[in-house]
């Protein structure tokens, strides 16, 4: 019988489909206006909140960390588990902090520091779970897998944002916001004790795959010098994420600030985009099983110069260009997430991935940051010149999409020459 059919093979494959879906419902609780009530209200000031922001999006400095932790003696499985446990339980105090009969400055010291923890222990080991969960997945079926898997995710967040939304401004037309974060916190509670049930159930990686796994920084090192087309891929995904982090990050407030959209119809185009995300994430999946994951990359990669391009002419008398921007991103995304991990297959031997993408996700999100310092500095300067630049009246975000369009182009141009035939070159070596 093949291996991918048995009965523990099927139970990982269900196991790791559910965790992921209650881990993005986890997800949609402590970000946008449900963090940012939780920390207005224990008195954080906007400039603080900002802070943090940006510290979620730095926190992938965690996952260096996961090639020291390939070489303990937990196991993989029990990492996880206890890395991603303690993760959710940080997440999930967050909302009890109200609560604690503790003075005001403590719980905002507490929050921060539980948000930290948080985001530390969840990127310290997604290089080591993905490698862990998807080895119980068929290699030909990775790319449809994850559509799927994503699809019933996106499913449940609609569903389930929904109804957390619907509750939450209920308890605060009521002035009683507390009883919402304690709503919240129960949830999560809940969540978290799926979470663990889900992670249990998962088949303990091979003894021996771990062994193989357990090597030297400096021999990870060793090897990936002499991996020229895994070298391209990190420099490029660099460049593309520093495009990504010059624009994306700074649409919102272009938004709400100056084409002055309604929070209702912000969050409606959000809604529509999650519906196109599950029409065209398994199409997705096909086209890479197909084709090959760097083919997938892209594709999306293409999608998301569409995108940036659509901000170009993004203006108050037409800020419907704003929906034209989300559902191409959407789209975009569908593609380069899940193609990101799975194309770690096509040029990494199986012992050197987790190690291999935590470095890369450690080079991918430095440069992310980097375009958004950059990003925060250009933005500033045009605003503080009355958005005119050489006597034109133009905002920012679109000088940004300029930018990001043609690193854009440049990156895709590479990554075409030095990843996608290169691995075409080694599949008919």
């Amino acid at each position: 019988m093949n291996e991918f059919e048995s009965p523990d093979y099927k139970r990982s494959r269900k196991a790791y489909v559910t965790q992921c879906t209650i881990e993005h419902l986890l997800g949609l609780l402590v970000v946008d206006a449900y963090l940012a009530k939780l920390l207005t209200y224990i008195g954080l000031s906007d400039a603080v909140i900002g802070v943090i922001a940006s510290f979620v999006s730095i926190a992938f400095v965690f996952q260096i960390l996961s090639v020291f932790l390939v070489k303990s003696k937990l196991s993989t499985k029990k990492s996880v588990m206890i890395s991603d446990c303690l993760s959710q339980f940080c997440f999930m105090l967050l909302y009890f902090i109200p609560f604690l009969p503790i003075p005001d400055f403590a719980k905002r010291i507490l929050a921060i520091l539980s948000i930290v923890l948080a985001y530390g222990g969840k990127y310290l080991v997604i290089t080591l779970y993905f490698k862990w969960a998807n080895e119980y997945v068929h290699p030909e079926k990775r790319g449809v897998f994850s559509a799927n898997k994503e699809c019933i995710s996106l499913i449940c967040g609609i569903v389930f944002a929904t109804v957390m939304g619907y509750v939450i401004d209920a308890f605060d037309k009521q002035k009683n916001l507390e009883g919402g974060f304690l709503v919240i916190a129960i949830t999560m509670l809940v969540i978290n004790l799926i979470n663990y049930i889900c992670l249990k159930m998962i088949r303990e990686e091979d003894k021996k795959e771990q062994e193989a796994m357990r090597m030297s920084f400096g021999e990870v090192l060793g090897y990936i010098k002499t991996n020229s087309t895994f070298i391209a891929y990190v420099a490029i995904s660099s460049g593309s994420n520093f495009a990504n982090g010059l624009l994306n990050g700074f649409i919102g407030v272009y938004k709400i600030n100056d084409l002055l959209m309604p929070i209702f119809t912000i969050q409606l185009i959000n809604i529509l985009a999650d519906f196109l995300r599950l029409i065209v994430s398994k199409p997705f999946g096909k086209f890479s099983d197909k084709y090959g994951f760097a083919k997938g990359i892209e594709l999306a990669s293409m999608l998301s110069i569409l995108a940036f391009t659509s901000i170009i002419f993004t203006t108050p008398k037409t800020w419907y260009m704003v929906t034209v921007y989300t559902m191409l991103l959407v789209a975009s995304n569908a593609g380069s997430y899940q193609n990101g991990f799975n194309i770690s297959y096509q040029m990494l031997p199986n012992n050197y991935i987790t190690q291999a993408m935590a470095i890369k996700s450690v080079f991918s999100g430095g440069f992310s940051f980097l375009g958004a310092l950059i990003g925060g500095f250009i933005l500033s300067s045009i605003q503080a010149g009355g958005n005119m630049v050489f006597g034109i009246h133009i905002y920012g975000q679109q000088v940004l999409a300029v930018i990001a369009v043609l690193v854009r182009i440049l990156t895709i141009a590479l990554f075409h020459i030095f990843v996608v035939n290169a691995l075409k070159k080694k599949e008919y070596a």
